[in-house]
């Protein structure tokens, strides 16, 4: 049981984007400046490989510690991994995000992702001056995808959603839980949302859910807001949805005792350790590792990719220090309940609502 007010794990929201600047690696080519004692004076010159040049542009902050900071530390991971030249642009924001993706494509970038399902229109247009170049978006609608045009597919966060719908069912007291996220989209409401609470059915019949949409992806203070007047009205789990957004939803869940919040993408624990619980994490890492991938071997194909847990792309973070909050039983079936969707024996539910 956690104390109540707002934790010293809030603080670190302030230098998450240190410790990721700071793991990430520089990527340098040296040469000689003149040949070792003893070779020939003619030099031969090798002409040096060119490596393959990728672009990331966010539309948010790396102090999110969620979607852009996740994608900004797996960009890095698989560079190294893959040896890639890579550029990353933050912070661009949702307006006029063109001129990003056309500056990328005209210095020579093959492969470009756009971070937001906000992005799918402006590369469908940006697309059809560059064939030769690949747009990568994660819009989950068909028809934003076509061409060189392709997306990876995040509403298999459904299936960490339901996990934690169990672990939101099998701790709360007042059995009423809460959702919120930063716009109502169908793969949110219908998917991942619906999910969280058909898990806490699934062990807790008398489950009560709401869910909240701010209107924003990164307003913290609307996150907070919504996230308070929610638990005064007796909401004692919240999963979240948003970026900046999350970190709101975090601070209120800090104010109180036995409130507990799911962590958004990345393991969110560090940020206040006896308050989130969990996360719904979805490692980037795979989508970019395996799209880029493709584009090498020449595979790459205009369509949507699906990531999920047969994918180690969506999981569970730890409970950490509040293992004792979760129940025996419960952590049992969750164990079973992820073992038999990775195994296809278990499809998580969707809403009838859901339009595709």
């Amino acid at each position: 049981m956690k104390e109540s007010g707002i934790t010293t794990g809030v603080i670190a929201i302030i230098v998450i984007a240190v410790i990721i600047v700071a793991g990430i690696s520089a990527y340098v080519v040296t040469r000689p400046e003149e040949l070792p004692p003893g070779e020939e004076e003619e030099e031969e010159e090798e002409e040096e490989e060119e490596r393959l040049k990728v672009a990331f542009v966010l539309a948010g902050t790396l102090t999110d510690a969620s979607w852009n900071a996740g994608m900004y530390k797996a960009a890095y991971e698989v560079a190294a991994e893959l040896d890639l030249d890579i550029a990353v642009s933050e912070g661009v924001g949702y307006v006029n995000p063109d001129a990003y993706f056309i500056d990328y494509a005209t210095k020579g970038y093959k492969i470009i992702f756009g971070h937001t399902l906000a992005y799918s229109d402006s590369m469908q247009k940006v697309a059809e001056d560059f064939p030769d170049v690949w747009f990568i978006h994660c819009n989950t609608i068909p028809e934003t995808v076509g061409g060189n045009v392709a997306s990876y597919s995040v509403f298999r966060m459904d299936q960490g959603a339901y996990l934690a719908g169990i672990v939101a069912g099998g701790i709360t007291k007042t059995n009423k839980i809460g959702a919120v996220s930063g716009l109502e989209v169908p793969h949110i409401k219908y998917l991942e949302f619906y999910a969280f609470a058909e898990g806490a059915r699934s062990v807790n019949p008398n489950i009560q859910f709401v869910d909240v949409y701010t209107g924003s992806w990164i307003d913290l203070t609307r996150g907070r807001e919504t996230a308070i007047t929610m638990i005064e009205e007796g909401v004692d789990v919240i999963l979240s949805h948003g970026d900046g957004l999350t970190l709101g939803v975090i601070q209120a869940g800090s104010m109180y005792s036995d409130v507990y919040v799911i962590g958004y993408v990345s393991d969110q624990n560090p940020l206040a350790s006896d308050t989130i619980i969990t996360s719904n994490i979805f490692d980037f890492k795979v989508p970019v590792r395996n799209l880029i991938t493709k584009y090498i071997e020449g595979t790459l194909e205009g369509k949507i990719y699906e990531y999920g847990m047969e994918d180690n792309a969506v999981y569970l973070a730890p409970f950490y220090g509040l293992e004792e909050v979760v129940p025996e039983n419960i952590k049992t079936f969750i164990e079973e309940v992820e073992e038999n969707i990775r195994l296809d024996i278990f499809e998580v539910p969707h809403s009838p609502e859901w339009p595709y």
